[in-house]
């Protein structure tokens, strides 16, 4: 990265180039090909170019361009589990996008005015061996079966966004009360190209949605120390599909979105809050044509959502911490479901979609501590701890287990971050960290969960003037633990295609250095 003045007191810039390229943490074998080790590899390139010019004292236009190229492989699960693949037919994880923004802040004699409008076109692709194994690697009476599947997707975004923010000298209400007054626009389309092995052609969509919102904050100054906070957002969400099959759905809703807070600074060290939020997630689509009508389109949901913290400092600022409690309600939850079937060839389908299946409640906290010992010494720590579970759960796929009071998937009851850094003397300096996570559900189709596990990691530091050279490993232990699995699925041919469960691995031992050098 690169940044500075470009024309003095008048134009400043900001330029920086990112590449990531690895050969990933799984291998592939196949007869055919022999060895490789790159079918889960990581090959991405991000550029940045930001600029601002100063049009005169009261007027800055921003300009940013973001250019995202990303050629990933996909080959993530084995039949094993272990991390040696069969697959012949090696996934792609790949996406080009270009995206632009342009922002004006026009300061007037009593209000700021804020304008943005943002453009974005990006080309993905997601595609994956379905059967996770090589032609041939299985006799014929085993009935093995060979598919791929590929999702081609061109998407396109316009954003737009103009608010009206006062200045103190604008206030409302005898001087007490910020304001902000706001509309915002969207407008998104998106076109699908499937290629299936178990469709007779390929399968195309379209889904465009248009949003326009209105919305308002009102900051009300009680005292030096109390503040009143009230919002509300309404939106208009218009949403059409069509695909190849000839399935039209079109959507026309009014969302409402609002929130009204409470912020308390009891002393210059500490500062008390509290919000109750309601908030929504538009509804939408899935576009795979194998599932039943009922499976196709799923509608907003909505959330009630309480919380209340703290951000305080204390012995000198040695101290500093961070709470925050919530609790919150969730109705018509979109949550990810998948049906399994059998296959006149004995292999088993397996098609995942998103569903109002359930309401749902959570409750939990969030915490953060920085303590400074000494000058040198640094503890610390983040705790998360979440208590959810499904209140109803009403799956349109009847084959589906009844999980009315469990916990959604991904949703462990805690995960933490236990760490110690020592400025040691000369520039040197050494950092160890302990984060580990609870078990959690794996789907919310089945009862396969993963393990708890805890990661070591740790790093040595050198520091001189503009140069920083790191010595770093992560999970130090070499502890095997899972991110994703599939359960209650059969896909191995070997063994009749039994129903079991399948894993995706987490990042293995990893060391590495890192140099920094500021010119």
């Amino acid at each position: 990265a690169i940044g500075g003045s470009l024309i003095e007191d008048a134009l400043i810039g900001r330029f920086s180039i990112y590449k990531n390229s690895s050969d990933g943490y799984m291998e592939n074998w196949t007869p055919t090909n022999g060895l490789r080790e790159d079918t889960n590899g990581i090959d991405e390139l991000t550029g940045k170019a930001h600029l601002r010019y100063f049009a005169n004292e009261d007027h800055t236009i921003d300009f940013n361009y973001i250019f995202t190229d990303v050629d990933n492989g996909y080959d993530a699960f084995t039949l094993d589990n272990t991390r040696v693949s069969h697959a012949d037919e090696p996934g792609r994880d790949t996406q080009k996008t270009n995206a632009f923004a342009l922002k004006s802040t026009y300061d007037m004699s009593g209000s700021r005015l804020i304008s943005t409008a943002s453009y974005s076109a990006s080309d993905m692709t997601y595609s994956y061996d379905e059967d996770w194994s090589y032609a041939g690697e299985f006799s014929d009476d085993l009935w093995p079966y060979s598919s791929f599947d590929e999702y081609n997707r061109e998407r396109q975004q316009l954003d737009i966004d103009v608010r009206l923010i006062s200045k103190e000298n604008n206030r409302l209400f005898n001087g007490s009360t910020d304001w902000t007054v706001g509309a915002y626009f969207k407008d998104t389309q998106e076109d699908l190209l499937r290629n299936y092995t178990y469709l007779e052609g390929p399968f195309q969509s379209s889904f465009d949605t248009q949003s326009s919102a209105l919305y308002g904050q009102l900051d009300t100054h009680m005292s030096d120390k109390m503040t009143l906070i009230a919002g509300l957002r309404v939106e208009n969400w218009d949403a059409t599909y069509g695909d190849s099959d000839s399935l039209m759905i079109d959507t026309d809703e009014v969302l409402l979105g609002a929130k009204a807070g409470l912020k308390y600074q009891l002393n210059s060290n500490l500062l008390l809050y509290t919000t109750l939020s309601r908030g929504y997630k538009p509804g939408g689509v899935n576009a795979d044509n194998t599932l039943n009508d009922q499976a196709r389109e799923f509608k907003t949901e909505t959330l009630w959502n309480l919380d209340a913290g703290f951000n305080g400092n204390s012995a000198d600022n040695r101290v500093q911490t961070r709470t925050n409690f919530f609790i919150g309600k969730r109705r018509d939850q979109q949550v990810k479901s998948s049906i399994v079937t059998v296959r006149e060839d004995e292999s088993t389908d397996f098609t995942d979609y998103l569903a109002n299946a359930a309401r749902a409640t959570y409750y939990g906290l969030e915490t953060q501590i920085d303590f400074y010992m000494t000058d040198n010494v640094l503890l610390y720590g983040s705790l998360g701890v979440l208590k959810a579970e499904f209140d109803t759960y009403e799956d349109p796929n009847p084959s589906a287990i009844d999980v009315n009071g469990r916990a959604p998937a991904h949703a462990p009851e805690y995960q933490y971050v236990i760490g110690w850094h020592y400025n040691l003397f000369g520039g040197f300096g050494f950092k160890a960290e302990v984060e580990g996570r609870d078990a959690f559900y794996f789907s919310n189709r089945h009862n396969a969960k993963s393990s708890a596990y805890n990661l070591f990691n740790a790093a040595i530091e050198y520091m001189n003037d503009d140069i920083t050279v790191t010595l770093w490993g992560r999970n130090l232990t070499d502890t095997d633990y899972d991110v994703r699995g599939f359960g209650s699925f059969g896909n191995n041919p070997s063994n009749g295609y039994i129903v079991e469960t399948y894993t995706q691995k987490g990042t293995p031992r990893t060391v590495g250095v890192t140099m920094n050098y500021n010119f």
